[in-house]
């Protein structure tokens, strides 16, 4: 009887086992659908940050570049440039250098 009685607790508590199983199965697909949700959302903010940092500086370039245009426009002879000038957040800074390119200069 002794034997009969622990075979029905062994098959008791695996059933009980079983059932915490399914439990924490679900609680780590949880987790880890969280964790790659979280990852994802990360991923696109970064990207979306560098896109916005990209675009940035091409204003900030492009801005310096028509200001050096507009000086030669002025005056076509002008060889200088400008120290770090502040623009929109971020700078800029110029140097014209002379560069011989076969007949071109």
């Amino acid at each position: 009887m002794g034997r009969a009685l622990w075979r029905t607790l062994s098959i008791s508590q695996n059933r009980d086992g079983e059932g915490g199983v399914g439990i924490r199965v679900a609680w780590i697909l949880l987790s880890l659908g969280v964790i790659a949700g979280a990852m994802v959302w990360l991923i696109n903010y970064q990207q979306r940050s560098e896109e916005r940092y990209s675009r940035k500086a091409v204003e900030i370039s492009e801005y310096g570049l028509l200001h050096v245009l507009e000086k030669l426009g002025e005056k076509p002879s002008w060889r200088g440039g400008f120290p770090k000038t502040a623009y929109e957040g971020g700078w800029y800074s110029a140097k014209l250098t002379p560069q011989t390119q076969g007949d071109t200069v």
